[in-house]
């Protein structure tokens, strides 16, 4: 191959990231003194071009594949995080005597704690999503329901008192508190909340206040 040809080859080469190439423009300098002299400026301003740009070329790879290794190294960094998180989040959650739960953006659970689910005698899959509306009272749950898809709809605080069924069958009054939750760019993301058994606290005042009545 001529010089000329050679260096369109060369030219390939580094568009190819090939290992080769600083063999070939060495190869080529080497024989420059046997080109005719017109040719020859021309032809070394091309090696040193070319030379320049297999650096350049070499330079920006391996800041790509620091830049890929650092960028796994953060991701892998980044979900150890959130799994340490979910973990103490898990315990935490599990280790609370209320009744703890969290939704989508749809008011669909995402996420209920130990106590909720040996408070209701259910598994997870069965009050997933919306599945929890039927444990309530029928004669409760419409109105709750109506309350806290309100506070989905508007991205606002919930509180309301409803009966549900408790494992054992009993119907029991229960008080819900919960705060809207948004992603960092103020996305809509659901709502975290707490239920606690009200109903010996209910019926306890319900006593006392029939025995205050009897007294007057």
């Amino acid at each position: 191959l001529g010089v000329a040809t050679r260096t369109e080859a060369a030219a390939l080469a580094i568009q190819l990231q090939l290992v080769s190439v600083p063999m070939i423009l060495d190869e080529l300098s080497s024989e420059i003194p046997n080109l005719p002299e017109e040719h020859r400026e021309r032809i070394t301003a091309d090696i040193h071009r070319l030379r320049n740009s297999f650096i350049f070329g070499q330079n920006l790879i391996q800041e790509n594949e620091r830049g890929i290794y650092e960028s796994n190294r953060l991701l892998k960094e980044s979900e150890r995080v959130r799994l340490e998180a979910d973990s103490r989040f898990q315990i935490l959650a599990d280790s609370n005597p209320l009744l703890i739960w969290m939704t989508d953006a749809l008011g669909g659970n995402l996420f209920v704690n130990r106590t909720y689910r040996q408070f209701m005698g259910v598994s997870f899959g069965q009050v997933e999503g919306h599945q929890w509306q039927p444990f309530f009272h029928p004669e409760d749950g419409p109105a709750y329901n109506a309350a806290f898809q309100e506070s989905v709809h508007d991205h606002t605080p919930f509180s309301g008192e409803a009966r549900v069924r408790r494992a054992d069958g009993a119907w029991r009054l229960i008080a819900t508190y919960a705060e809207p939750r948004f992603a960092a760019d103020g996305a809509f993301l659901g709502h975290v909340g707490n239920s606690m058994d009200i109903t010996d606290r209910k019926q306890a005042e319900t006593e006392m206040k029939a025995h205050m009545e009897a007294l007057r």
